[in-house]
């Protein structure tokens, strides 16, 4: 859906140019195409290079509306292109009040199912990507009472189960083990909020820290999602330090 998304509105924008150089005025269908792919394409940028991808649903909330829009008026405009010869005469307006791409609908749908067809030579370099999301919600303050910390977050992946891990000063692994959560024991929230995700139930991770052999000083603690293929995504940076007496 996203690559369908990206190339309709190249697609469109390039049409939009076109008939505006060719015809003087932009064609309506490349102009709704254009306008509704480009919020698609802006309320995407804006999350992964702005929040990040673990606030993409929040962000393409506006995006998923312009997504639906342009998927309603594709099909509405596939169904008058191939219905247009059994009313012919109904048409009223003259091609110059009413400028228009013939080849624009014929360009959108060839775009569009270029792209589950060719899954195939490009799906497995996708799956690759470290594409997990999630969060360290626990501890909220990074200053330590104790030698052991605690973390509690949760971890989701879009093609499979998920688990997390803790770097410590770039050296040595921690790895997390399954946690309930006591107001959300099987994950509904995170189901509810990326329902795209696979295995909410099992995402909610804790991580239990011994910073002792470390010494007093600063501790790095870097959280990575891992999904079954390996591919590591990381969740949450922060720095550990004690408390001074």
């Amino acid at each position: 859906m996203l690559l369908a998304t990206l190339l309709t509105f190249a697609v469109s924008l390039s049409a939009w140019i076109a008939t505006t150089i060719r015809l003087g005025s932009p064609s309506l269908k490349p102009v709704l195409g254009g306008a509704l792919g480009g919020i698609s394409v802006y309320t995407m940028l804006t999350s992964v290079f702005g929040d990040g991808l673990v606030e993409f649903q929040r962000h393409t909330h506006l995006g998923n509306v312009s997504l639906y829009v342009l998927v309603v008026l594709g099909a509405v405009s596939l169904a008058t292109r191939l219905s247009a010869p059994l009313f012919t005469g109904a048409r009223t307006f003259s091609a110059t009040a009413a400028p228009s791409a013939s080849w624009f609908d014929w360009a959108l749908l060839a775009t569009v199912a270029a792209v589950p067809i060719s899954s195939p030579l490009w799906l497995s370099a996708w799956k690759q990507q470290p594409l997990a999301i999630g969060v360290v919600d626990e501890p909220k303050n990074n200053t330590l009472s104790s030698s052991t910390v605690t973390l509690h977050g949760w971890a989701l992946d879009p093609f499979g189960p998920s688990r997390a891990v803790t770097i410590i000063n770039n050296t040595t692994r921690v790895n997390a083990h399954a946690w309930v959560h006591p107001t959300d024991p099987v994950g509904a929230a995170l189901a509810r909020t990326f329902p795209t995700y696979l295995d909410p139930a099992n995402a909610r991770f804790e991580t239990v820290i011994d910073t002792a052999p470390f010494g007093s000083a600063p501790l790095s603690a870097r959280t990575f999602a891992q999904n079954r293929a390996g591919i590591m995504t990381e969740i949450d940076r922060r720095v550990l330090t004690q408390r001074t007496p």
